[in-house]
């Protein structure tokens, strides 16, 4: 009897742990610089990320896991300031050493580094498609973990220079009418829900985001 373990064991990620926290903060400063700049709060969600991360630590460890994780971002923030940072690198290194929870932390620091100055770029998306391209990670866990990140941010959806709305509702060239009117359906059902919500903007964006799936329903499927 033959049985190859593919996934990372226990031992193997306590070993990877300092690595795999010091290529989220490496990818995270590039999500930051993604739009063309180093926003202030995008940098405090990467510090409130490295703090907890720091409290979860073992007590005799936590000093010195401070100092690991401040390094590493004093060196990301250099590296991303100076355009750096390679997200091909970053990520087969992480798909190398991080377990599968790990790949989705890293993925939800990035999503809440998107989102921490209020805006959703074009660029950002769709950096944030290529990582969970390169991490092999489930698109529709990946839509689950953004939607509500989108209820709250500014974006723009018009114009040859604004986010793709198919992109945003994970849709892809290739995908069958069948496939098309289930995401369609999803999204509706989504945002269907928030346009209740006591918060007006989060209502705005709702019904931003209804009218968009409206439009690409008359668009994709007549």
């Amino acid at each position: 009897f033959f049985h190859e373990v593919t996934e990372l064991g226990w031992l193997d990620e306590d070993k990877n742990r300092p690595k795999v926290w010091a290529l989220t903060i490496e990818l995270a400063m590039h999500m930051a610089a993604a739009d063309g700049s180093l926003d202030k709060a995008e940098g405090k969600a990467v510090q409130s990320w490295v703090k907890k991360v720091i409290e979860m630590s073992p007590e005799g460890r936590k000093q010195e896991t401070k100092s690991k994780l401040n390094s590493n971002v004093e060196r990301s923030y250099a590296k991303a300031s100076a355009g750096d940072i390679s997200l091909d690198s970053i990520c087969s290194s992480l798909k190398e050493m991080a377990s599968e929870p790990q790949k989705y932390e890293a993925l939800k620091l990035c999503v809440e580094v998107m989102s921490a100055d209020g805006k959703a770029d074009k660029e950002e998306l769709t950096e944030l498609d290529r990582i969970v391209a390169q991490l092999g990670l489930d698109p529709e866990q990946y839509r689950n973990m953004l939607d509500p990140h989108l209820a709250t941010v500014e974006m723009d959806t018009s114009g040859s220079v604004g986010v793709d709305p198919k992109a945003l509702l994970g849709i892809e060239d290739g995908d069958s009418p069948a496939d098309i009117r289930r995401k369609l359906t999803a999204a509706t059902r989504k945002w269907n829900s928030r346009v209740t919500s006591s918060d007006p903007e989060t209502v705005k964006r709702a019904e931003e985001m209804l009218k968009m799936v409206a439009d690409l329903r008359d668009e994709l499927l007549g």
